[in-house]
């Protein structure tokens, strides 16, 4: 989310618009295909229509400033609130507040959330299923901030973008990494964000989708409706690499800055829709091995149940007092539906990197 900034979740059965990568695109290797253990983190928005999000899970973002934006972050209900239906809905609104935006006052408000002080999370693989708005001016992120933040500021925590989304360019979500600059570069950070497009052009905001990392001590791979689209590796990207230490998860909606000015066709109120975000550690623990006959269970005993094997995810852990129950979403657009099994991706070429 982050350029020049104050301040700088998963493969599961999903109802999504099905995606194929053709050539041209950008960079698919193959599908997701790593064992989920346990949760570590979920959120499933099953709140009443007008609620906050839970407070133990999320905060709600004071308005910070970055070059170009035209809209200020409330805790307003009319910016963030759920909508009764299992959505998180963040909507950006065109009216005036008392809020500066580069020493004026902010022209539009949103909202974002964060889990800073609730949730961190070092490696593992981290998910969101989201409908982004269209527009130009808009600009829906899901990222991760480094949790040193507060105390080494950015770009030195570190910055996580598993999706970017700009209005103007509908069929196109990004997703990287900022890092510090590498000596001697003259840059403010270092940098690996690449984007994919739909096939055919297809816009995000005509349905939900799936927008993840996963992410280990090598590489991060990015992934939409489980087709990885951008891999960042350590190797490659050298002494800038600093995501090795806790993250944690934002979402938000702004509107200028890298999205530009809203054009006369963007519609206001303009709404981001979170259907779920969880977090997952990886690897699952391995399978239980099989008992040796001398050790089997006399008859009439159960046998311990395997654990799941790889590319399955381990069921859901039984709820928690104060935690929604999981629940599989319900299709929200015409063009919604279940994945289809998950076949080899389409390799095709990654546009250039631009790290600096």
């Amino acid at each position: 989310m982050g350029r020049k900034k104050v301040l700088a979740v998963l493969l599961s059965v999903v109802g999504a618009v099905a995606v194929t990568w053709p050539p041209g695109s950008v960079a698919s290797t193959t599908p997701v295909t790593q064992p989920l253990g346990e949760p570590i983190f979920a959120d499933e928005f099953t709140g009443a229509a007008g609620t906050a999000p839970d407070p133990a899970k999320w905060n709600l973002a004071r308005h910070w400033a970055e070059d170009g934006l035209v809209s200020a972050y409330t805790s307003d209900p009319r910016n963030v609130t759920l909508d009764g239906s299992g959505n998180l809905v963040i909507t950006a609104r065109r009216e005036q507040t008392s809020a500066l935006c580069d020493g004026v006052p902010c022209e539009y408000t949103s909202a974002q959330v964060t889990t800073q002080n609730r949730f961190t999370g070092t490696y593992g693989r981290f998910e969101a299923r989201i409908k982004v708005p269209p527009g130009q001016g808009l600009w829906s992120a899901f990222w991760a901030q480094g949790a040193d933040i507060d105390t080494v500021g950015w770009p030195r925590s570190g910055e996580i973008d598993i999706l970017e989304h700009i209005g103007s360019e509908p069929s196109r979500a990004h997703a990287g990494v900022h890092g510090p600059p590498l000596p001697g570069s003259g840059r403010v950070d270092s940098s690996d964000v690449r984007a994919a497009e739909l096939p055919g052009g297809a816009p995000l905001a005509a349905g939900f989708h799936v927008y993840a990392v996963d992410w280990d001590a090598d590489e991060l791979r990015f992934s939409v409706d489980g087709n990885v689209v951008v891999v960042v590796t350590k190797a490659d990207y050298g002494a800038g690499w600093v995501f090795d230490k806790p993250f944690f998860l934002i979402l938000n909606l702004a509107v200028g800055a890298w999205a530009g000015t809203p054009g006369p066709a963007t519609a206001f109120p303009a709404q981001l829709l979170v259907d779920y975000v969880r977090a997952y550690e990886n690897p699952a623990p391995p399978p239980t091995a099989e008992p040796s006959p001398s050790s089997s269970p006399p008859v009439g005993t159960a046998s311990p149940s395997a654990s799941p094997t790889a590319g399955t995810a381990s069921p859901s852990p039984s709820p928690t007092a104060g935690t929604p129950s999981p629940r599989t979403p319900t299709p929200t657009s015409p063009t919604e539906g279940p994945l289809p099994p998950a076949g080899p991706a389409t390799p095709i070429t990654a546009e250039p990197n631009y790290t600096g």
